[in-house]
């Protein structure tokens, strides 16, 4: 079994990304991992005392990588999550997404995860998304829409 870390957003596809490899018989979740700026995710707004409580339920150590933007250049962003990888200590070879679309994002975390000595996983990429949604359900994974963008 290869050890992974997962990349943690707080939400549903993590949270089904997740769930997959601790069904595979491929892979051991050795942690989760995310970044914030200030006290919360990007994007999600999720607080990170939420997503500290989830690493804790889920009885996961929680990698936190501070951000000093929100869109911080790629260059910046990449050395960050590279550097905050490297020093979690944690014992892994490959890092999970929850991406679920074919639009360059599989290649672009290639770009920098896979120079570092690393595997990239993506167990949702290219699934139809009525098909995960289903799967989420039938998985009992509860949501709660916490913002919008209008």
């Amino acid at each position: 079994m290869k050890n992974v870390i997962v990349s943690w957003s707080s939400g549903k596809d993590s949270t089904l990304t997740l769930e997959r490899l601790m069904d595979s018989d491929q892979y051991h979740v050795v942690g989760l991992f995310t970044t914030y700026l200030e006290d919360e995710v990007p994007f999600q707004a999720t607080p990170i005392e939420v997503v500290e409580m989830q690493a804790d339920l889920l009885g996961l150590p929680l990698v936190k990588i501070a951000l000093p933007a929100v869109f911080p250049s790629n260059e910046v962003y990449q050395s960050l999550v590279v550097e905050g990888l490297k020093s979690s200590k944690l014992d892994f070879s490959c890092v999970a997404f929850g991406d679920m679309y074919c639009n360059g994002i599989a290649e672009y975390r290639r770009s920098y995860i896979e120079p570092a000595g690393w595997q990239c996983v993506f167990p949702l990429m290219g699934e139809a998304s009525h098909k995960l949604a289903s799967e989420i359900l039938l998985r009992g994974i509860v949501t709660m829409l916490v913002t919008a963008d209008g």
